[in-house]
């Protein structure tokens, strides 16, 4: 139901930008892309969040990499500034805990889930007619599906750096590196998330 929601609120954007972009005589542009989330620090995030619910000692192993998929769309206002909003997701990480509860032998499944939406200023510096290289820093509003599985909701800092290559004037290429950084709360647990995709893009001319 969340992804849904998001979908049409994505959907929303993307139609004020693509209108804003017009009318500002900009490029207008969207994608997507598929990618890997590395999570720093979940380990000890998550795993921390089990004392007090098992008997001290108990072994605690979480998932730190997992596919990442982002659907996006913005306007490129001039050679060099432009601005995109996406809907990302960044993995379902699967944990196991084995110990004891109240001196009776218990294991534990959970998993921490990560999407949401980012809106980003994105810079590009073109190095060629086809090859370019671009950055971005912007804000990631974050959903949390915590390993009790309540639901958290906040805002951080995103930023990152790739690469860009037009094989048409309207078809390219991205390469990237963005990190999330400080994902979550004192309920969730926060962790850096650390993604590197490729996504294909199509230019609005």
């Amino acid at each position: 139901m969340r992804i849904k929601q998001s979908t049409v609120v994505l959907a929303a954007v993307f139609a004020m930008g693509a209108d804003a972009a017009q009318a500002a005589g900009a490029t207008g542009y969207f994608g997507g892309g598929l990618g890997q989330t590395r999570a720093q620090g979940l380990h000890d995030s998550a795993c921390s969040q089990l004392n007090g619910v098992l008997d001290p000692g108990f072994s605690c192993d979480v998932d730190d990499s997992k596919t990442a998929f982002k659907l996006f769309g913005g306007g490129q206002f001039n050679e060099y500034v432009g601005a995109e909003a996406s809907l990302v997701y960044l993995g379902n990480f699967e944990g196991t805990a084995n110990g004891t509860f109240g001196g009776f032998p218990d294991h534990l499944h959970f998993r921490y889930e990560v999407s949401g939406l980012t809106g980003d200023l994105v810079g590009t510096w073109p190095v060629t007619k086809e090859f370019a290289l671009v950055g971005r820093v912007g804000a990631f509003f974050w959903s949390v599906t915590d390993i009790f599985d309540d639901v958290e909701n906040g805002v951080s800092l995103d930023y990152g750096a790739g690469v860009e290559y037009d094989f048409t004037r309207n078809v390219g290429l991205r390469a990237e590196y963005v990190k999330y950084q400080d994902v979550g709360n004192n309920q969730t647990g926060k962790t850096d998330l650390d993604v590197t995709s490729l996504s294909l893009i199509y230019r609005i001319r």
